[in-house]
């Protein structure tokens, strides 16, 4: 600009002083437009410094500050109580009478060690402890009419681990999150290092129980296409470093995870749920879940993070009073709930539905001074999704058996961010699948109620017994 100027006033004639505006116009133009949208850059860039679990996707651990401690910063608010049980908590502590019940049933070992000279008075304090040790079981096959044993194929070899050392490897490997190559080394100190375990056992144990456990993980599938409502979730892990998904499917009674390759609708019809699937769906807005089941609730828990960020950006009420309102709707749910009621009437509906409205349209007439390029973009995009699918945000109104969250979804996918943190990944998808089938089993038992350890024992008792039309002396 300052070179137009100096040409210009070298020949001031009224042509060149023309020339020299116009051109300074242009200019001035240019550099408008790159203002604004260094502007817009400028915006967005702080919006994403400004994302925490609280207004974001992102995770409570990205929230720590090394000056702060852990926990500083969670989406949970603060009720006031003091930390620990609550009064008139039962509480879970070893009783006398549960571990004399032990002792008189034989079920624990049972040892007696005297302390000062013996009396017919004494007190008795109870220790509990567990031991682990090898344990061998020599079995032999002997020779039939034609001078051979008839031996199953996976008795093969002349020294195989049995059930105990298979269902321990496996329970470490699915419920504590724990590599192969440290199963290794837990397991064979357990034994007094008188074992020695190799993490490829560990891998072949975990395949084996796939295959042992076929049967349940059929069922699970079987019985989730029928359940009324499920909600559903997916999250990224890496397979060979490359990005891929695992999807799982929740309900209060089973839990199923798949591999995925993307969350697009050619991965998700070759699911073994959601094709065959006509109940509820409950997501995160993931839209390409519309193709599949009859209805959808949204997670309003995933809303709230919005609602707190358009807050937090534009100073705006209507989405803090949106929070609130939906808060509101669910605690009354939940006393309604509690009292044997299904949904709601259709007066108390249209009553929140009405004030659901009048809320948006609070919105649409504030965000019109709402500062900032991406904060007034992101909060029209906002309101009209909250329009849009409005139906699937307040669903929990009409059918009580909808959540107001997907958080049982999301917190049966912690384990498999876990798995990640801990290993890494996966080498392949071979391993992935391994790992969803063997979590998808272990899942369910454990809503179900069910001991894992003796589970995953009885499982591989099954595959690794000895046929019965052998006959067996012991």
């Amino acid at each position: 600009m300052e070179n137009i100027l100096n040409v210009a006033l070298e020949n001031p004639t009224v042509e060149s002083l023309t020339q020299a505006l116009r051109e300074l116009v242009v200019a001035y133009k240019k550099l408008e437009a790159k203002c604004e949208k260094l502007e817009r850059e400028n915006e967005r860039l702080r919006r994403q410094l400004n994302n925490n679990s609280k207004n974001s996707s992102k995770p409570s651990s990205t929230d720590q500050k090394p000056s702060k401690a852990a926990n500083t910063y969670n989406s949970r608010e603060k009720s006031g109580r003091k930390k620990g049980a609550q009064k008139g908590h039962a509480g879970k502590n070893l009783a006398r009478e549960s571990v004399q019940e032990l002792i008189d049933s034989g079920k624990a070992v049972h040892r007696i060690v005297g302390v000062g000279m013996k009396s017919a008075t004494y007190e008795t304090r109870y220790v509990v402890d567990m031991e682990t040790r090898p344990v061998v079981t020599e079995i032999r096959f002997y020779h039939g009419r034609y001078g051979k044993a008839r031996i199953p194929s996976h008795l093969s070899s002349p020294v195989t681990y049995g059930a105990g050392v298979r269902s321990i490897c496996t329970m470490l490997y699915s419920e504590g999150v724990v590599s192969n190559d440290r199963i290794q080394t837990i397991v064979n100190s357990l034994s007094g290092n008188l074992l020695s375990v190799s993490a490829g056992a560990v891998y072949h144990f975990c395949k084996s129980f796939v295959a042992s456990s076929a049967p349940k993980y059929d069922s699970i599938k079987a019985g989730l296409i029928v359940e009324p409502v499920i909600g559903t979730d997916a999250t990224t892990v890496s397979m060979n470093g490359v990005q891929k998904y695992i999807r799982n499917f929740s309900t209060d009674t089973a839990c199923l995870y798949e591999p995925q390759g993307a969350k697009s609708i050619a991965c998700m019809k070759e699911s073994a749920v959601l094709p065959k699937y006509s109940g509820t769906l409950v997501h995160d807005h993931e839209t390409a879940l519309f193709h599949f089941g009859e209805a959808h609730g949204e997670c309003n828990a995933h809303l709230f993070r919005y609602l707190n960020k358009n807050s937090e950006e534009s100073g705006n009420s209507w989405s803090s009073k949106l929070k609130s309102l939906l808060s509101s709707a669910n605690k009354k749910r939940c006393e309604a709930i509690a009292a044997g009621e299904e949904s709601f009437s259709e007066a108390r509906i249209a009553d929140i539905e009405a004030q659901y409205d009048a809320l948006l349209s609070l919105g649409d007439e504030q965000s019109q001074k709402t500062k900032g390029y991406t904060a007034r973009k992101e909060e029209r995009a906002l309101l009209r999704r909250l329009r849009k699918y409005k139906e699937n945000f307040l669903l929990f109104l009409r059918d009580f058996h909808v959540p107001f969250t997907n958080n049982m979804s999301e917190r049966d996918l912690r384990k498999c961010k876990n798995r990640q943190k801990m290993a890494g990944g996966f080498r392949d998808a071979e391993g992935c699948d391994t790992y969803c089938k063997i979590m998808s089993v272990v899942e369910t038992w454990k809503r179900e109620g069910k001991n894992l350890l003796n589970e995953i024992r009885k499982s591989f008792e099954k595959s690794l017994a000895i046929p019965f039309s052998v006959p067996v002396y012991l």
